[in-house]
């Protein structure tokens, strides 16, 4: 069951996710809070409470900076999955905020 603490929101941003099974998947993360995100996948293929690496481009002051974070997956639906980052980046979460919200 997933618990979320703080509210989620909404972005569009390119992602990639990595699982040991079923390898790189293109994602789509359409919304995120400083627990987890969304993502949208093409072709789903991550089963529940599999550990997976989010990675996504930001740019920060005028430099492009690879982010990557672990996350479980929580739940999945028709539309991709809720992820849970394994821990906590302030950092990866803030840069994200400040570049979507400057948007």
């Amino acid at each position: 069951m997933e618990h979320r603490w703080s509210r989620r929101n909404p972005v569009c941003l390119d992602a990639f996710v990595f699982h040991h099974r079923s390898g790189l998947i293109p994602a789509n993360i359409l919304d995120i809070s400083p627990e987890g995100v969304f993502i949208a996948v093409e072709h789903p293929a991550l089963p529940t409470r599999a550990m997976v690496e989010v990675s996504f481009a930001l740019e920060i002051g005028g430099k492009q900076t690879i982010q990557q974070m672990q996350a479980f997956v929580i739940h999945r639906s028709r539309n991709g999955y809720g992820l849970m980052f394994k821990d906590f980046r302030r950092g990866a979460f803030q840069a994200l905020a400040a570049t979507h919200s400057a948007a």
